[in-house]
C-alpha cells in the first residue's frame, strides 16, 4: 500500500520537476486563462455526477485506465472509485483556486480546491487529463492539511500565570 503511494508521489514529483523547466518557458497568457475555465467546467460537472450518484455520465469522462489515489485509499480503479464515493453522494462540494499545467500537447495537470459545503472539510485534488480526448486519467485527493494554522497552545500548568507576574525592575 506505501509502495503504490510512494510510486505515484514520484511520478507526481517528476511532473513537479517537468512544470519547473517549463514553467520558465510559458508565461501567463490567454489560452492559459481558457483552459482554466474549460477545466473549471468539466471539473464541475464531474462534481455535479459525484452529487447526484451519476456515474454512467461519469463513466464517459474516466478513462479506461483512470486510477484514484488518496492517502487512505491508493490505487482504486474505475469501479471501486465509484463505490468508495457512492458513500459521499449528495454532498455538496465546491471548486476552488483552479489550476492549470500543460505537459506537451496532450496532457493537462489540474489542481484544485473541494470545499464541503455541509462539514466545512477541505481537500486538494490533482487531476491527469489527456487533453486530446478529454478523459480523466488519474486522481490524488488527500484532506488540507491543518498545518497552515497556527497550532493551539496549551498553557503548562507550572508556568505563573499573568497576574502572578510581577516586575521586578531587571528589564
Amino acid at each position: 500500500m506505501g509502495s503504490r503511494l510512494a510510486k505515484f508521489a514520484a511520478i507526481f514529483l517528476i511532473f513537479v520537476a517537468q512544470l519547473a523547466g517549463i514553467s520558465a518557458q510559458t508565461q501567463a497568457n490567454p489560452t492559459q486563462t481558457y483552459s482554466a475555465h474549460q477545466y473549471l467546467q468539466i471539473e464541475l460537472s464531474i462534481e455535479e455526477a459525484l452529487k447526484n450518484g451519476a456515474f454512467q455520465k461519469l463513466n464517459k469522462l474516466l478513462s479506461d485506465e483512470f486510477r484514484f489515489h488518496s492517502p487512505s485509499q491508493p490505487n482504486l480503479n474505475q469501479q471501486e472509485w465509484f463505490d468508495a464515493k457512492s458513500v459521499d453522494a449528495h454532498q455538496e462540494w465546491q471548486i476552488r483556486d483552479v489550476e492549470v499545467e500543460r505537459f506537451g500537447h496532450v496532457l493537462r495537470i489540474v489542481s484544485f480546491t473541494r470545499f464541503n459545503v455541509t462539514s466545512k472539510e477541505q481537500r486538494f485534488v490533482v487531476d491527469v487529463w489527456n487533453d486530446a480526448n478529454k478523459k480523466l486519467s488519474s486522481r490524488y485527493e488527500a484532506p488540507l492539511s491543518s498545518s497552515a494554522h497556527p497550532p493551539k497552545v496549551i498553557p503548562d500548568q507550572n508556568l505563573p500565570t499573568n497576574d502572578q507576574i510581577r516586575p521586578n525592575g531587571r528589564g
